[in-house]
């Protein structure tokens, strides 16, 4: 229920984008923001779209891409990025 980054996975956006910028910016790229399926949909639909921008918004900060040409994506619980989460028996 967060879209704020922890230090943990900024480390790890770190990187990921130094290993992807290696060869110089990224030049298009699209960012995917996703959400579980607990509680309300299109809540979960805006929390994905503010998790995505919260990375893009970080990597932009740190100079890894320019904004005009990497845009985000918001999913929502349609396809959660982990399996699992909410289920019941």
């Amino acid at each position: 229920d967060s879209a704020t980054l922890t230090t943990e996975g900024m480390r790890k956006l770190d990187a990921i984008a130094a290993a992807a910028t290696s060869q110089g910016k990224v030049v298009k790229g699209t960012i995917v923001g996703h959400a579980d399926p607990i509680g309300n949909p299109s809540y979960n639909q805006a929390l994905s779209a503010r998790r995505a921008n919260a990375v893009k918004d970080y990597l932009a900060s740190k100079g890894y891409i320019d904004t005009r040409v990497v845009t985000t994506s918001a999913v929502g619980e349609s396809s959660p990025a982990k399996t699992g989460c909410g289920e019941t028996a």
